[in-house]
Order: C-alpha cells, then sequence, then structure tokens
C-alpha cells in the first residue's frame, strides 16, 4: 500500500521515488520474498471468517522473488526504466539484517481448511491493481 504523508516510505514507494529523479538502485538479489496483496490478504480473512476457519495461519502470496526481481518488476508495471536498478549481494551493504533464503515450496500458496481455497493474483496483476487505487 501507500505510506501516509510524515510515514516513511515502503519499498516500492522509495523506489519510484529514486526511479522518477531517475537515481540508480542498487537492490539485493539474494533476498526473497512471499508478496501478498493486501486485497488477498483481506479476502482471506474474509473467507476464513465466512467458513468458520480456526487456528493458525499463514497467507502468502503464489510467487517467491527476490528483491531485484520485484524491484524491475515494479519498475515495469510502473513505467520506469528497469535498467536504472542494478543486482547485489546483501553482503554489499553492511547493515543488512541477515534475512532467510526462499521461503519452501509449501509455503508458496494459501490452502484453507474446510474447502476455503484462496487463490493469490500473480505479482504484476497485483501491482497494477494496487496503483488503479
Amino acid at each position: 500500500g501507500w505510506h501516509a504523508p510524515g510515514q516513511r516510505l515502503n519499498w516500492v514507494t522509495w523506489l519510484l521515488n529514486k526511479l522518477r529523479s531517475a537515481e540508480p538502485c542498487k537492490v539485493v538479489n539474494d533476498v526473497f520474498n512471499n508478496y501478498l496483496w493486501v486485497g488477498d490478504a483481506a479476502q482471506a480473512t474474509i473467507a476464513s471468517v465466512e467458513n468458520h476457519v480456526a487456528g493458525v495461519f499463514h497467507i502468502g502470496g503464489s510467487e517467491v522473488a527476490s528483491r531485484f526481481d520485484f524491484s524491475k518488476e515494479v519498475a515495469r508495471v510502473f513505467g520506469e526504466d528497469p535498467d536504472l536498478i542494478s543486482p547485489v549481494t546483501s553482503a554489499y551493504f553492511s547493515t543488512i539484517a541477515q534475512r532467510p533464503g526462499p521461503p519452501p515450496t509449501e509455503a508458496i500458496k494459501m490452502i484453507g481448511t474446510n474447502g476455503a481455497e484462496f487463490m493469490n493474483r500473480q505479482l504484476r496483476a497485483s501491482l497494477r491493481e494496487s496503483y488503479a487505487a
């Protein structure tokens, strides 16, 4: 989502500010995330309530992407120059917190119990939908 005025920029808004200023960006290619659009999280929550699903669930998107790959896709979706983004490893940044590798494949999509299945949008469609909102 978009940050409120005065709040710290999130990854996408920080990246877009850099790209729109034609500033080159170094982005890690060895940190992976399982991106989830907030609309899908809301849909999963509503379906869980409607289906009386109980327990602890970890909801994730259908794709895993490196921070670098995600950033290149953000640039393309928002019409910015993806060539301004260059890959580096986490070792390039001395202050970056250590991150785990890619999530296990069984964590890539969530299938609820009691017949509630939550399909996640593809990364590109989620970014476009967020931008349109």
